[in-house]
């Protein structure tokens, strides 16, 4: 290697890490504050290394790494793992001189752990599909349908079709796409030759996801505190009716969010129930609505299959 090599620079660093590597193996009965203290001294590699990289970047491009930490919401890391990992290692975070942006899951965003996180939250809300007062909120379903026409033509739903899977994913985009996914698959099944989506194929899928949100509202293993049944429908009916204080965080709104039955929007960040949610409390639909029956809620043909068609 020559000697004004960056990776020549580093070698006392790699020999000094393989070191210390083997000198841990060997000692079988550390306990955790040990492990603790040596935190310091692996930021400080870490930070040789990240400057060392940032200089050869800089020199030969004028720019600088952004480290991109994706799919933590994913089960391959358990909750513990990721809980410990920001509210007690969130100094690390700090100290490590690089840009860093992480995907966390939503669980952990809507905790009331979310305050100890080493970095300022930013959350990417849904879109509403109806307003405070639970009319339609065009430009919101408009948005949403923009989304699916850059990549699906619309000539593949039947007429009406397409808008009840936009109330039915309640805006939420993971959940429009997999409605979308679904209505397309059961349409190749139920006819290989069929050239649009159905209203059939439509409310299968919508009641698939409604009985999956109902699930939902049960015990969560992301929930410190398990709560019951009747104090989740309480905070809907609170949120649906737009009731004083609703949206003060405690661990059942945390426990709704967490579940998606409770959704958070743009603008001046208010909440609002799923649809699919609603159309849960009502039950049948010659139920009462929780709260005053407002016009919207129960769209005509939107989500129900026995709301005229």
């Amino acid at each position: 290697m020559k000697g004004d090599s960056p990776w020549a620079a580093l070698l006392g660093l790699f020999a000094s890490a393989k070191a210390e590597a083997k000198y841990a193996a060997v000692r079988k009965t550390k306990t955790v504050e040990y492990r603790l203290q040596r935190l310091p001294d692996l930021v400080a590699y870490c930070n040789r290394l990240i400057d060392l990289c940032d200089r050869a970047l800089n020199e030969k491009t004028g720019k600088e790494w952004l480290l991109i930490v994706e799919d933590l919401d994913k089960t391959v890391v358990s909750p513990a793992q990721l809980r410990e990992l920001f509210t007690q290692y969130g100094n690390v975070f700090e100290d490590l001189r690089v840009n860093m942006i992480f995907t966390i899951p939503v669980w952990l965003a809507y905790s009331s752990e979310a305050i100890r996180l080493p970095f300022k939250r930013y959350t990417i809300h849904d879109t509403p599909v109806y307003d405070r007062q639970h009319n339609p909120h065009e430009n919101g379903r408009a948005a949403v349908q923009a989304v699916l026409e850059a990549r699906v033509s619309p000539t593949l739903f039947a007429p009406g079709q397409m808008t009840r899977l936009i109330v039915a994913s309640g805006g939420n985009l993971r959940d429009f796409f997999a409605l979308v996914l679904e209505v397309g698959e059961g349409a190749r099944q139920r006819n290989p030759l069929a050239t649009v989506i159905g209203a059939d194929d439509a409310t299968y899928a919508i009641g698939t996801m409604r009985r999956e949100y109902r699930l939902r509202l049960g015990p969560s293993p992301y929930d410190l505190h398990q709560m019951p049944y009747s104090e989740k429908v309480a905070r809907l009916i609170a949120v649906y009716n737009n009731a004083a204080d609703n949206d003060v965080p405690d661990p059942v709104l945390y426990s709704l969010l967490r579940g998606r039955a409770i959704e958070e929007f743009n603008g001046d960040g208010w909440f609002g129930v799923h649809p699919l949610v609603v159309d849960i409390l009502k039950g049948p639909t010659t139920s009462p609505a929780p709260g005053p029956r407002r016009n919207g809620l129960m769209e005509p043909g939107s989500i129900r299959a026995s709301s005229n068609g």
